[in-house]
């Protein structure tokens, strides 16, 4: 029989924030408009895990595993 948290479907670990979004704002809206347009395509590209995280999927919601990746 597997393990009971094998059918865990929620996500494992604690969800990370970073405050750095408001704070990067604050500082854009006092840049020239050519420069604050530049600044805000930057941030866009930006990944979001830059600006907080959660856990991983539960086993049970992965498709199927090789090694430490999804398939």
């Amino acid at each position: 029989m597997p393990p009971y948290w094998l059918d865990y479907t929620g996500r494992w670990g604690p969800k990370v924030s970073y405050d750095a979004t408001t704070e990067v704002m604050k500082a854009i809206q006092y840049l020239p408009r050519l420069v604050r347009k530049l600044a805000l395509k930057v941030l866009n590209k930006l990944p979001d895990e830059l600006f907080g995280e959660e856990g991983p999927e539960g086993p049970k919601m992965k498709s199927s595993w090789d090694g430490d990746e999804k398939q």
